[in-house]
């Protein structure tokens, strides 16, 4: 049966923020520095409605430079959540700093925003990490310590991958050699556990979180042995996020036009001037959607003075057109590399 939207539950939404943005206490972000060298700068529910929270066309966005513009839910009665509720309740600041600061076994130069966030995001509608970034979705009651340092680590997994395995393939192909994880997990059609990056992010959980991180003694695939028992996943991985990839792909600036997109864009990148035009050949451009789940490839480009520019036609791998939302893209050239994200309209 459809649940009813009255506005009276929409009008308690917008007051629940309008509160939080008045609130004296917790409006400042708070940084966090961990045994690991991992730091944490977080931006609580408080200093989000505060500062960075816009309304326009009645959505609701948080809007923070390093970021973008990201849709929130205004109805807490909206047929998108997964269940009713009365509020959202934001994670609990502490909670997520300690999650951090008991992260052990590793040491990292990295730092990271975290947005603990007032209303869940429209897309999609969970928590998630995107580049350096980790944004924490509320929950529809309560939310258990064990909870949210579970969540705040697997994301902190993905920040890892993205700091210290997605500029170096040998570095993935050696994961994936020793996890065995099969070359057909890839694609938007495979299941969420069997994701090679959802793998990764729950073995660093487990691996080198703290008790709380920890308690469940299990992992998000139960089909897949334990980490634990993996000889050498620990070590590598440690390995790994000691010393950034040095003989890995050289950042580029890169740039998508149009942005936002309806659906096709073009992605580009500037090379140096005595780069040799063919290079545009070899050029290799992969769309991932927030869930880091690869949604495209597309091999060759075209070379335009000094850049190489590749087309992409807003389809997936099996030819459809994919949703609106906001994308990730990363450009290869010979030994160079460009990360950004774009933004798919209808």
């Amino acid at each position: 049966m459809p649940r009813t939207r009255p506005h009276h539950r929409t009008a308690t939404l917008l007051l629940a923020l309008a509160v939080l943005c008045v609130a004296p206490l917790s409006s400042a972000a708070t940084v966090v520095w961990c045994p690991t060298g991992i730091v944490a700068q977080i931006h609580t529910a408080e200093e989000i409605a505060a500062q960075w929270l816009q309304r326009s066309d009645g959505r609701l966005y948080l809007d923070h430079p390093a970021t973008g513009r990201i849709e929130l839910i205004t109805d807490i009665d909206d047929q998108r959540l997964i269940r009713s509720a009365d509020r959202f309740y934001p994670f609990d600041q502490d909670i997520v700093a300690q999650a951090l600061r008991d992260m052990r076994g590793f040491s990292a130069d990295v730092t990271v925003d975290v947005f603990i966030l007032p209303a869940p995001p429209v897309d999609p509608l969970a928590s998630y990490a995107a580049a350096g970034n980790i944004f924490l979705a509320p929950g529809y009651g309560p939310v258990a310590a064990q909870t949210v340092a579970y969540t705040t680590t697997h994301e902190m997994g993905h920040v890892l991958t993205w700091a210290f395995l997605d500029a170096s393939a040998a570095r993935w192909q050696a994961y994936r050699s020793l996890r065995k994880i099969p070359a057909s997990a890839t694609g938007t059609r495979v299941p969420h556990a069997w994701l090679p990056r959802e793998i990764l992010a729950e073995d660093i959980r487990f691996l080198f979180g703290g008790s709380l991180a920890t308690f469940s003694g299990s992992i998000e695939n139960g089909q897949l042995p334990l980490p634990d028992t993996i000889d050498g996943l620990r070590e590598l991985l440690a390995g790994f996020f000691t010393i950034a990839p040095s003989a890995g792909p050289i950042p580029a600036a890169g740039v998508a036009y149009p942005n936002p997109c309806n659906p096709a864009t073009n992605v580009a990148m500037t090379l140096p001037t005595d780069a040799h035009p063919a290079l545009a050949a070899t050029a290799e451009l992969r769309i991932f959607d927030i869930r880091g789940r690869l949604v495209q490839t597309v091999v060759g480009g075209r070379a335009d003075a000094d850049r190489v520019v590749v087309r992409w036609n807003g389809t997936d791998t099996a030819g459809r057109k994919v949703a609106t939302g906001r994308y990730l893209y990363v450009l290869a050239v010979d030994d160079r590399i460009a990360r950004g994200s774009l933004l798919v309209i209808k």
